[in-house]
Order: C-alpha cells, then sequence, then structure tokens
C-alpha cells in the first residue's frame, strides 16, 4: 500500500516536471509545428489565419497566408516557424504584439482563443540588412567622379539621412542649386540599391580687368584680378572702375556681369586722357588781342565746338571778319594744344561835313557833363543763382543721405549727358551721403543741392554736383526732433561719450540695444541724443533709429545652408542642416559700399554669416 503511494507520488512529480518543461518556460524547444496544450477549456476550432507581412517602406504587404486547420485548439500556443515563406525571415525589429511570441531560439509562437483566430506576423527578405545607398561625388560640368564613392548600409524599411556626407574636395565645391541638390538625401532603404549624387563646381579660371588708354591701346593702371571662385558664381565688375588722375572713362565691358567659367575671362576698361586745352582768341586787322582769350577743356577723341555764340563774341567797336573764319572752329581734342583764332574788323563811323554858312557870335562851347555812376551793377553773363529756400531744405554745410535712387550731375539741369554717377536704392544702415556745399535751380525754376560726395569707400567718394533736393527722395542725416526711445541698428553699434563733440568715450551699445533719450542737442551743424545716463550719442539716422525695434533673435532653416566669413557670403566655414535653430548676433546687408547694388540681408551668427533670405530661413521666437 505504502509501495502504490510512493509510486503515484513520483508518478505526480513526474508530470508535473514535463508539464514545466514542455510549456512553462518562455524558452522551451519544440521539434514541430502542433499543439501544446495548457488549459482544461481547450476546444477545438475550424482554422488559424497567419497572415506574413512585408513594408518595404512604403505599403506593407501579405507575402503569404497560412490557414492552420485540423488539430488546432482555442487556448493553446502554437510554433508556425514551418510556414515561413522561403527567401524570408521574421523581422526581430519589427516584432508582433500578443498574440504572437517571440523565443530566443528564434521559434515564433501563436496564442489561439476563441475570440482571435487571424494574425500577422512581421517577416523580412533574407537579405534585408543588405540594403545599401551608394554616394557619388561628380564634377557638375562633366559628370565624371572626382572622389571614391561612399556606401551607407541597412534595413529595408528603415530611414537614412547623408545629409552627412557632404565632403570637402580640393580646387572644388558643392552645387547648391536647385537642379543639382539631390532630392533623396533623405529617405527609406529598399531592397534594390539606390544611389544619391552630389554635384561639384570647379575652380574657375581667373577673371583679369585691364585699364586701358583708348586712343594708344597702353596700360594706364595696373590690373585687378578675381581670383578663389568657382565655375558659375556670379561676378559684378560695375564697381572695378577706377577714378585715375588726368583720364575719363569712355568705354565699359559689355558684359559687367555673369558668372565664372572654367576659362579664365579677361575685361577692359577704356580711358581716354585729358587733352590740352584749346585757347580762343580774339585779334584785330594787326594781329592785337582785343578781348580775353577763352579755353576749351576735355579729353583726347572728344570733341570740341568752338563756333557757337559763347566762342564767337560779339565785341563793342568791332565787327567778325567772315571772310577769315577759322577752320578749326570744330575739332577733337589731342595731347597738342590747338588755338582757334576770331579776327574782327574796326568800325568805322563817318563825319558828316558841316555846311558853311554865315558866321555868327561865338557860342561858348558846352561843358560835357560828368558821367554818372550807374546805380544798377552790371549783370554778369552767367547769373549767380540765389534761390528763395523751401521750409524743407537743409542748412548750407549739413549732411543729407538719399532715400531712393538719385544720380550726381554736373550741371542743374539734369540730363543723361551730365549725370556723372548713380547711387541705387540702399539698405538705411548704408545710405550714400553728401554734405551741401550750396543750392542752385534748374532752368525750370527746380531747387537742387550743390554736395560733395563723403561716402569714403565707394569709387565716387569726393565726386561733386548737383542732386535733387526734393524731400521724397533727399533729407538731412542727422534728427532734429527728440524720441523718447532710440534703437541702435549700426551693425558695429554705437558709442557714449561724456563730451558733446563725442570725446570721452564711456562705453559701447551694441546693435539692438534700446536707449531712453532725455533730450537732444545740436553741436555745430550736426545733433546728439542725450541719454538718461547723461551721456551723449550720435543721433545719426543711419546708426540708430526711433522707437523701440524688437530685433531678430533666433532663425530656423528651411533647408541646408552654409555660413561664411564674410557678409558678401565667401569663404564658406560651416553647412546648418534642414530645421537647424541658429542664434541670431545681428544683422548686415551685403555690399555696403557700392553704389550699383542694393544689398542683401544677411543675419550675423556665431563664426559668421548666414543668409536673411527667408527662402531658406525663418524667424522664430525665442
Amino acid at each position: 500500500m505504502r509501495a502504490t503511494k510512493l509510486v503515484r507520488f513520483m508518478l505526480l512529480i513526474l508530470g508535473a516536471l514535463l508539464l514545466c518543461i514542455g510549456f512553462g518556460s518562455a524558452n522551451a524547444s519544440v521539434a514541430k509545428a502542433g499543439p501544446i496544450y495548457t488549459d482544461e477549456s481547450q476546444v477545438e476550432i475550424p482554422y488559424v489565419t497567419i497572415n506574413f507581412t512585408y513594408d518595404d517602406g512604403s505599403t506593407t504587404k501579405i507575402i503569404d497566408t497560412v490557414y492552420e486547420q485540423g488539430s488546432v485548439y482555442a487556448n493553446s500556443w502554437h510554433y508556425v516557424n514551418d510556414y515561413l515563406p522561403k527567401g524570408y525571415k521574421f523581422d526581430f525589429n519589427n516584432k508582433a504584439d500578443y498574440p504572437v511570441q517571440y523565443q530566443q531560439s528564434g521559434k515564433v509562437l501563436v496564442w489561439t482563443s476563441m475570440g482571435n483566430s487571424k494574425v500577422n506576423i512581421p517577416i523580412l527578405p533574407i537579405d534585408a540588412n543588405n540594403a545599401s545607398v551608394t554616394i557619388r561625388y561628380l564634377n557638375a560640368l562633366t559628370h565624371e567622379p572626382i572622389h571614391d564613392p561612399v556606401q551607407v548600409t541597412g534595413t529595408v524599411g528603415n530611414r537614412y539621412d547623408v545629409s552627412d556626407k557632404q565632403i570637402t574636395i580640393n580646387d572644388y565645391k558643392l552645387d547648391e542649386s536647385g537642379d543639382s541638390w539631390p532630392a533623396n538625401i533623405i529617405g527609406t532603404f529598399t531592397k534594390e540599391p539606390q544611389t544619391v549624387t552630389f554635384y561639384y563646381l570647379p575652380k574657375a579660371g581667373n577673371i583679369t580687368i585691364n585699364y586701358m588708354d583708348k586712343a594708344l591701346n597702353k596700360e594706364i593702371s595696373d590690373p585687378v584680378v578675381l581670383s578663389d571662385h568657382y565655375v558659375r558664381d556670379p561676378y559684378d565688375i560695375t564697381n572695378e572702375e577706377k577714378t585715375i588722375p588726368n583720364y575719363k572713362l569712355v568705354e565699359k565691358p559689355a558684359a559687367l556681369k555673369g558668372e565664372f567659367k572654367l576659362d579664365p575671362q579677361t575685361f577692359t576698361f577704356y580711358y581716354a586722357q585729358k587733352a590740352q586745352d584749346v585757347t580762343v582768341q580774339y585779334l584785330d586787322e594787326n594781329d592785337q588781342s582785343i578781348a580775353k582769350p577763352q579755353t576749351i577743356s576735355g579729353y583726347v577723341g572728344d570733341a570740341y565746338d568752338a563756333t557757337t555764340d559763347q566762342y564767337q563774341l560779339t565785341i563793342s567797336g568791332y565787327t567778325l571778319d567772315t571772310n577769315r573764319l577759322p577752320k578749326n572752329g570744330t575739332g577733337k581734342f589731342s595731347r597738342d594744344a590747338q588755338t582757334v583764332t576770331y579776327f574782327y574788323k574796326k568800325q568805322s563811323t563817318p563825319v558828316k561835313p558841316e555846311e558853311p554858312g554865315t558866321p555868327g557870335t561865338p557860342t561858348t562851347p558846352l561843358i560835357p557833363a560828368k558821367p554818372s555812376i550807374p546805380t544798377t551793377p552790371l549783370v554778369p553773363s552767367t547769373p549767380i543763382i540765389k534761390p528763395n529756400l523751401p521750409n524743407y531744405a537743409a542748412t548750407k554745410g549739413t549732411v543729407v543721405y538719399s532715400l531712393k535712387k538719385i544720380g550726381l550731375y554736373r550741371s542743374a539741369n539734369f540730363s543723361k549727358q551730365a549725370r556723372s554717377a548713380w547711387y541705387v536704392k540702399k539698405p538705411r544702415v548704408h545710405r550714400p551721403m553728401f554734405v551741401v556745399t550750396g543750392y542752385t535751380r534748374s532752368a525750370s525754376g527746380t531747387l537742387r543741392y550743390k554736395v560733395r560726395d563723403v561716402n569714403h569707400l565707394t569709387t565716387h567718394r569726393y565726386k561733386t554736383g548737383y542732386v535733387t533736393a526734393s524731400w521724397r527722395y533727399v533729407r538731412p542725416v542727422y534728427y532734429a526732433k527728440k524720441h523718447a526711445k532710440i534703437t541702435v541698428i549700426n551693425p558695429r553699434g554705437v558709442n557714449a561719450y561724456r563730451k558733446e563733440n563725442l570725446t570721452k568715450k564711456t562705453r559701447h551699445y551694441r546693435q539692438g540695444t534700446v536707449l531712453t533719450v532725455k533730450r537732444l542737442v545740436k553741436h555745430n551743424l550736426t545733433t546728439r541724443f542725450v541719454l538718461s545716463n547723461g551721456r551723449f550719442v550720435t543721433a545719426n539716422r543711419k546708426l540708430v533709429t526711433m522707437g523701440s525695434q524688437k530685433p531678430v533673435r533666433y532663425v530656423q532653416t528651411k533647408r541646408p545652408i552654409n555660413r561664411y566669413k564674410t557678409v558678401n557670403l565667401t569663404k564658406k566655414n560651416k553647412l546648418f542642416s534642414k530645421n537647424t535653430k541658429i542664434k541670431v548676433i545681428g544683422f548686415d546687408f551685403s555690399r555696403p559700399h557700392s553704389t550699383t547694388q542694393k544689398g542683401a540681408l544677411r543675419y550675423r551668427v556665431a563664426g559668421g554669416y548666414i543668409t536673411g533670405n527667408t527662402a531658406y530661413v525663418k524667424k522664430i521666437a525665442n
């Protein structure tokens, strides 16, 4: 009896052990597919639907469906390894949730129940881990390789980003234009190999700018060479025009703007030398001078005309000898002095003879009256115009700047022939400035300022002439009224001083600083703002603006952009990827000293400058 009880007890222990080995551990191994009973409530069901699915990165496909029939019971684990489609494997990085269980041994089980008889199990091609993207580096002109390709591998369906595979190649720069930029720089690994191509522009040939005397075809100034550029880089040689003593520019290159090319390019500015003067003299029949000679100045090759009324003078007591008119009354200036001579005949007044008559008593001769001094002074041939000035007119000696595009002219009557320089509309911080040295009016009565260019870093510096006095185009540089708040806008900031004449500096205020103003004071022909702390700062509108202006503090990139060392975006030193948040230190504009280019907005950031173009960056909150 005791032996029988002992046997029964041992059998119970053995059965429990077998049950634990067969199912109790999730890591247990079963040799073949089939049910494992775990519940007394097992009930046979018709079949279990098993879908093996594959996600190729764009769509999820069912590769195969298995219907397990027969000995399948609800509430049991069932191995499915034997049903895996040929050429595929389980996707252990994308596991299905319950009722699928994955064992460390690689076995996969499905739990069946009355309420769940369909399961989806993700799978991958056996070679899914060998998905690849090849990055090529090609010459943008010839499409020839210029660097060994780089390969990135991954798993089908996973995301890749090869933005960081842009490399620096000597004598080349990455072509970031829209047509050349790879559209698939970010994507998804696929079963088929993919290629991402970066195109690079080769270093361009230099541009040489020559300065030649047109008549002699002789170099009159050292050439300028533009180097260290790349093919398709834009060039603008408008500002390469030189001011050469005793010469004037007579011909510019046809292509002042264009692109650098692979081959070197040469452009030439032609000049005419200042000619010897043409002297117009006035002689009588005895070759004696009867009027002050006049001088006509110009440049070699230019035409002169001494036959106008300005030079064919009407001389009291003389008549122009039309039989001896000069043959060189018109001509061209040359390197040799020329003389144009007008001859005059003295006028003779015939004396009427007195008829004889009866002599009478001689009369007392009349004593000639003493000539009177004219009360009205003689009017000179060129009248001096003293216009009545409107209230808005700038005081003589003050500084004005242009709000819009204006011209500088050699006379008050504006014309294309009289224009000596153009000044395009510039951002406020770089507007061109002029000192008003006088006033005049055109033939139609329009007021003009006589000015001197005081833009010390432009090609037109120190030029003199006439500009419009219209309030819509030209205004005083210095504020005339006090404002409670001002904001520093100069990219280099402004200084505060103890003295009204801006001496004894106390501190520096950066661009974007808002200052509180107590009053405005005049200093000579300029003005100063007196701050709440008693210090003086300039009231120059190019350096400060009225009110409290909120600066841009952060921008976010809309696409990959570069950072550059200079405000003209040269000397690239960093690449920012898309959606990068960048802190802004200040702002400036390109081509600050150009009189022909407006200039584009740049943001100053740590380490250099980036574009301010809204197609590439957007302002964001702190």
